[in-house]
């Protein structure tokens, strides 16, 4: 009688101990379930890019001389280059939620870029999961840009090329150079500047190549040409008369 007591408390308390494991692993199972629906990780974006030269010049500041009255410049104009490339990236399908904590998780794009002949990738704004921004890299920003999907279905999107590159690299850049492109999809959102969420591969690498001159000359060129073929025609005319 007293064994058989035993037994039954021996396969009871093995009963419970293999209820508790089963049912732990299944709690596991499930919030791995919730974790991977609630972020999804994203596809590998698409994109064709353009270089753009965004350099501008901003004129002198002229005021009166208080001693003669004659208009003199106070502040010397100068030149900003500005060198940057537009990004059309299609949208990879996604529809903004709220998860379990009531974040808003939406869709975002991250880049990197390095010269197309040989040195590293230098990403932008997301690196190792914070944001950075500024001419040094090395301290994370939280008010860095972020670069979110828009809702329709391409993402247009345009960099200033230093965001890449070194202040010595980027003054290097010049006609001719190329360029070395890839984006991200980001799926999560933004606490203060850390990234929560899914990251995307890497997409396959564009090259872009700074035009050896700017396209919108090339229409007055082709106007000054043919006002000259029109003038030397007829100066041959009237020599021949």
């Amino acid at each position: 009688m007293v064994k058989s007591v035993i037994g039954l408390f021996i396969l009871f308390i093995l009963g419970v101990g293999l209820f508790f494991v089963v049912s732990t692993n299944l709690f596991v199972v499930a919030l791995a379930s919730t974790d991977a629906y609630e972020t999804p990780r994203p596809e590998v974006p698409e994109f064709t890019l353009r270089y753009v030269d965004c350099s501008y010049d901003v004129p002198p500041v002229y005021g009166i001389d208080q001693f003669t009255g004659e208009e003199v410049i106070i502040e010397r104009g100068y030149h900003v280059d500005k060198k940057s490339v537009e990004l059309i990236i299609e949208n990879p399908p996604f529809t903004p939620y709220n998860d379990s904590d009531g974040n808003e998780i939406n869709l975002y794009f991250n880049f990197r870029g390095k010269p197309h002949f040989g040195g590293e990738w230098r990403t932008y704004p997301l690196i190792d999961g914070s944001l950075y921004h500024g001419p040094s890299f090395f301290v994370p920003v939280p008010a860095a840009p972020k670069f979110p999907a828009s809702s329709s279905e391409y993402t247009n999107i345009t960099l200033d090329l230093s965001v890449f590159f070194s202040y010595e690299q980027y003054g290097d850049l010049s006609n001719g150079s190329q360029i070395d492109l890839q984006v991200q999809s980001l799926v999560g959102y933004f606490d203060y500047y850390q990234f929560e969420g899914q990251r995307s591969a890497w997409s396959e690498t564009q090259t872009m190549v700074i035009p050896e001159f700017p396209s919108w000359i090339i229409i007055p060129l082709f106007i000054i040409a043919t006002v000259v073929v029109i003038i030397y025609r007829n100066s041959l005319r009237r020599q021949v008369c």
